[in-house]
């Protein structure tokens, strides 16, 4: 008997394509809106002991979102009610989402009143803020405004889930649109009046409207909520096994990655958190374009690889993968180290956000970007394991990561490097959990490790003529506190990438890296939206 949707499940190929515009459209504009939103933050606050509490205070939240929601609720939400809804079952698809969450909600309920009851406790997560009082009363005020967040970002991650999984995917893309609007619509009315307070008003505003932009087309697909605690239904049970191992995967890197820089930087002192959060968002910009796209674009070969019994192939392709990230990361590795204060300088250097501001968040962005191949290269072996059903190895290889870094910033942070150890810090352990996971995929997985090794050499040295040859041509520009324009800022940048492109391409063909034009046309076919092979 074939299931009966009442048309609500989108599945043909035509109504794909028509919402495939909309739906890259919804998400390149919430990228630049993000961008924008950090722009104006630091343009209107600069860097001081309060943007340090705003972004602090964020950190709290933010763990537990990582811990309790995150990818890892849709995740493994999508799977179970997906197999409801396409089997005609949707009555009891929609009890096991009530139930899982309000499973969620009481919990989080709790921890909000816990947080708000506690909240300068929960700033003392924070050790750095610990004597100091400014920061701390700062931070507890913004805890307070910012905690009930939770409840609204959870419930926005399950709706994603639920229209995900009618392949409804415009609303939670635009959902994230009105989040940042709200965002930066309060940095600009409150800036005079209640300032970063109002900033939180409009975060927390943002995350119900996230919910609020989602619900009418959930009751359009047929929301039927209840008050149901049936935890012990089989689906619900499976939610939880699978959504456990996943949260910690995914949240471990994310953790050593968001909440690490936030947690050391109060320890280093005033600016140091704003510094290092700035620093880590530009080191996004190659790692959200390169990275992601080459983990997304050789995924679903390996899973397809790893569901036919080809392992062999399937290691292959891991191989390529890896080899891929490379090819990309290490020259912007170069690139970030030699042109970051120029980006940043473009990117955050408005208003209050002065040059002394961008020299010590290029300083962090130095240290940074050192792991940028590590991290570029761990999504894609991670995805490796995934497509094996192996999602203990990144776990564990994660947790190695997070007990790396914490003694290596305590130590560092008490050097000349201040915040940049912090950075330095993360970088090594990404590289260290690097290595651990070609080591464990070369036994489990059969990747050809002498390959990776030969491209990673003949990268390294295009690389590092890259770096050498936009340094000389930055000299040139004289870039520093009385010569920081726009107008030069963006010469300098310019020369200096062209430059150092020019060098990097010219060498990677004199050494025969082959496979340099099939990787980035696999690349460009994947933001085109064509399968890679």
């Amino acid at each position: 008997m074939k299931p009966e949707n009442n048309g609500r499940i989108e599945s043909k190929a035509g109504t794909v394509k028509k919402a495939a515009g909309i739906i890259m459209a919804a998400t390149l504009l919430s990228r630049l809106l993000g961008w924008v939103k950090l722009t104006s933050l630091s343009s209107l606050f600069g860097r001081s002991i309060e943007t340090d509490a705003f972004f602090g205070a964020f950190a709290v939240p933010d763990l537990i979102y990582l811990l309790v929601s995150g990818g890892a609720m849709t995740a493994a939400f999508i799977p179970i009610f997906t197999e409801f809804i396409t089997t005609g079952k949707e009555k009891e698809g929609w009890r096991f989402a009530s139930t899982v969450w309000n499973m969620i909600a009481v919990f989080l309920i709790v921890v909000i009143i816990i947080g708000e009851v506690f909240s300068n406790k929960a700033v003392l997560l924070l050790p750095g803020f610990r004597h100091n009082p400014e920061a701390l009363g700062y931070a507890a005020v913004f805890v307070r405004i910012l905690f009930p967040m939770l409840l609204f970002t959870a419930l926005a991650a399950m709706c994603n889930g639920v229209l995900h999984s009618f392949n409804h995917f415009t609303a939670p893309s635009v959902s994230w649109i009105i989040y940042n609007v709200c965002f930066i619509a309060a940095a600009y009315i409150f800036k005079s009046t209640l300032g970063l307070r109002g900033v939180c008003i409009g975060v927390l505003a943002g995350a119900a409207m996230m919910v609020i932009v989602q619900l009418p087309v959930m009751m359009k697909k047929g929301l039927r909520y209840s008050l149901s605690f049936d935890y012990k239904n089989p689906e619900v049970i499976r939610y939880w096994k699978m959504f456990l191992p996943v949260m910690l995967g995914m949240s471990l890197t994310q953790i050593n990655l968001m909440i690490m820089p936030t947690v050391f930087g109060s320890v280093v002192g005033k600016g140091a958190i704003t510094a290092l959060n700035n620093a880590n968002r530009m080191m996004f910009i190659p790692l959200g374009v390169f990275g992601s796209a080459i983990s997304m674009a050789v995924f679903p070969t390996m899973a397809r690889q790893a569901g036919t019994g080809d392992f062999e192939m399937m290691g292959k392709s891991l191989t390529r993968g890896v080899r891929a990230t490379m090819i990309f990361s290490l020259p912007c590795t170069a690139l970030l180290i030699t042109c970051g204060l120029a980006a940043i300088r473009i990117v955050f250097g408005y208003g209050r956000y002065k040059y002394v501001d961008c020299s010590e968040t290029a300083f962090a962005l130095t240290f940074f970007a050192i792991g940028l191949m590590g991290h570029s290269a761990n999504q894609v072996i991670n995805r490796g394991f995934y497509a094996r059903k192996d999602s203990i190895t990144p776990v564990v290889a994660g947790i190695i990561g997070l007990f790396v870094t914490i003694p290596l910033a305590t130590v560092l942070i008490k050097t000349p490097l201040r915040h940049g150890g912090v950075a330095l810090a993360i970088s090594i352990a990404t590289l260290l959990n690097m290595l651990i996971l070609i080591m464990l995929a070369k036994r489990k997985l059969s990747v050809n490790v002498a390959e990776m090794t030969t491209m990673f050499f003949k990268t390294a040295v295009a690389s590092i003529a890259l770096g050498f040859t936009s340094w000389w041509v930055g000299s040139l520009f004289r870039i520093g506190p009385d010569r920081f324009s726009l107008q030069l800022v963006f010469a300098s940048l310019a020369a200096m990438t062209a430059a150092g492109g020019v060098v990097f391409v010219a060498l990677v063909k004199i050494m025969k890296v082959e496979e340099f034009d099939e990787i980035v046309g696999m690349v460009i076919r994947r933001f085109k939206g064509k399968k890679a092979a």
